[in-house]
């Protein structure tokens, strides 16, 4: 399920994913195991707005904030107070970078050192 304020380009993408769009005002969550933020909603200065209302997370829900700052999102913590397995936007920050570092060098990438540079850079604990 795609969602999408922009429902032909979401319908676009869900059609080559074999999927559903739907405008984010019909969203509510039921059905779905997994969801995943792409937007900038909740990230510094804004970080006050979510992209789907509370009522649309469940316990046991896996929700993906791809905004990395603040590391831990409103839609992060309500996630988690809700019940819900988090991943927060540096996992995606520090895996694109791995992978690009593992394509330009054929190396692998020091996966671990790279997290902890990030979030030291964000001003966390690593």
């Amino acid at each position: 399920m795609i969602v999408n304020r922009d429902t032909a380009k979401g319908g676009r993408l869900a059609a080559e994913l074999d999927g559903d769009c739907m405008a984010p005002a019909d969203f509510t969550g039921d059905g779905i195991d997994i969801l995943i933020n792409t937007t900038p909603l909740g990230m510094t200065p804004d970080v006050d707005r979510t992209p789907v209302s509370d009522d649309c997370l469940r316990p046991g829900m896996t929700v993906m904030d791809i905004v990395y700052n603040p590391l831990e999102t409103r839609l992060l913590r309500t996630a988690r107070a809700i019940g819900c397995r988090v991943v927060d936007g540096v996992a995606m920050f520090v895996h694109q970078g791995a992978i690009q570092f593992e394509r330009w060098t054929g190396k692998t990438a020091p996966v671990q050192l790279m997290r902890s540079t990030v979030l030291s850079a964000l001003g966390a604990n690593p």
